[in-house]
């Protein structure tokens, strides 16, 4: 995936039974954690059924030939089957299985307004609910031929909904809100539990949960019907997932499979006000255009750790970003050639040279995905002396009531306007004194 999940992640792996269909997938931060997720898989498919896996057909993917892998599968007598390069109809199974998820990760993140990074959470809820919807091979749900259990679908939700997770009175004052809100994200693999997001990455699994599915505003039918409810009303779900006799966690504990870091309920940030029950008069005009209120909070989403210097870039651990800054950092340096911006002389008697240093700021986007890792080279201008190095400091923006006039002009004779950006503006600017 091109975007950093919640969790850190960025890759999927997808393991499906060719009999039931059923899916299985893995998050990962880099493809050599292939062959550790396999060896979950097989011994975990070996204690459900007493049986060793047989055949697996992958692609010739770097990350499923190498020597470990290969030897491992010998070892374990399992037979590799690969396709052959550019012809995805040879896996036929598992490709059409992986765009469906593509496909339905997208979906579900469209419909919920939620920003790229959710990208590992939809895909986890997107291959819950397809394990429990029918196949046309066998006219039964992947789940069910896994498990010989029917799926209970009473606690299906909707994925992100607005969500009230109940706080356990141990773990709240007398004063204290009895919930804490948050945002619908799936649920859990390993307990009877949804799964909330409460923001700054803090994701809380909570099996007492009121969810409200039907924000305003509704249609005119839908208000009618509401008007005189209580908001209270919705129904509290008390979740009761269908589960296996090897899945006997206890409730509250974080999904490894997600490694998504799990909230302490001692680090809310609870509202001191309560959940509204109060009457309230909808309004039956249909808004266009205008996101939920419930996401309001992402109008401010996460920001990544942005490097204060050059040494901050070299000790990163994530791979991806420290390689996005270093590119910003080249094509700063390139723009600065182009321009030339400077030339190499040597320095004058009795003049003081100024330094200079890196400064990163990641750019988004309106739904808060990074756009664009920006770097610039900035000299040190604090060791300057005012009248002696410089007279005058101002930064030439032009003024909003200049661009009302101009803007105003344009309308009164029909103009057409047009807007261009200029790339590294400041570096064309002539410089009166010496630096």
């Amino acid at each position: 995936m091109p975007t950093q999940s919640v969790s850190g992640k960025y890759y999927i792996l997808t393991f499906v039974d060719d009999y039931s269909r059923y899916s299985m997938i893995y998050l990962l931060s880099k493809k050599d954690e292939v062959l550790s997720k396999l060896k979950e898989y097989i011994a975990m498919t070996r204690n459900k059924f007493g049986r060793t896996l047989k055949v697996l057909r992958s692609d010739n993917g770097g990350e499923y030939i190498g020597k470990e892998i290969e030897d491992f599968l010998k070892e374990q007598g399992i037979v590799h089957q690969l396709t052959v390069p550019y012809s995805p109809q040879q896996n036929g199974v598992s490709e059409r299985k992986n765009r469906t998820l593509i496909e339905m990760t997208r979906c579900l993140l469209s419909e919920a307004n939620l920003p790229q990074r959710f990208w590992a959470e939809a895909a986890m809820t997107a291959t819950y609910l397809q394990n429990r919807l029918p196949t046309k091979p066998k006219g039964k749900t992947p789940y069910e031929l896994w498990t010989n259990h029917k799926p209970n679908l009473s606690h299906i939700r909707v994925f992100g909904c607005k969500a009230y997770a109940y706080i356990q009175k141990q773990k709240r004052g007398k004063l204290d809100s009895k919930s804490v809100e948050g945002i619908f994200l799936g649920y859990d693999y390993r307990s009877k539990g949804y799964r909330i997001y409460l923001g700054d990455n803090k994701i809380m699994i909570s099996r007492t949960v009121k969810f409200i599915e039907n924000p305003p505003p509704y249609d005119k039918k839908e208000a009618k019907e509401l008007q005189n409810q209580d908001e209270t009303t919705q129904q509290l779900v008390e979740l009761e997932l269908e589960h296996e006799e090897n899945h006997s966690m206890e409730e509250g504990e974080i999904n490894e499979r997600t490694e998504v870091n799990p909230c302490e309920d001692d680090e809310y940030e609870l509202s001191n006000s309560q959940i509204q029950t109060s009457q309230h008069r909808r309004s039956e005009r249909k808004t266009k255009g205008i996101p939920p209120e419930r996401f309001a909070f992402f109008a401010n989403p996460e920001r990544i750790k942005e490097p204060k210097s050059w040494n901050d870039v070299l000790k990163m651990e994530n791979p991806y970003e420290k390689q996005k800054w270093i590119e910003s950092t080249k094509e700063e340096m390139k723009s600065l050639q182009k321009n030339e911006t400077w030339k190499l002389v040597t320095p004058p008697s009795g003049k003081k040279v100024i330094g200079c240093r890196w400064t990163f700021k990641a750019k988004y986007d309106s739904k808060g995905n990074i756009e664009r890792y920006k770097a610039r080279l900035v000299a040190q201008g604090f060791s300057q002396k005012f009248g002696a190095d410089y007279d005058e400091t101002f930064a030439p923006v032009v003024t909003y009531t200049t661009i009302r006039t101009f803007l105003a002009s344009a309308a009164y004779k029909n103009l057409n306007v047009t807007h261009v950006d200029i790339k590294t503006a400041f570096l064309h600017g002539n410089l009166e004194d010496e630096v």
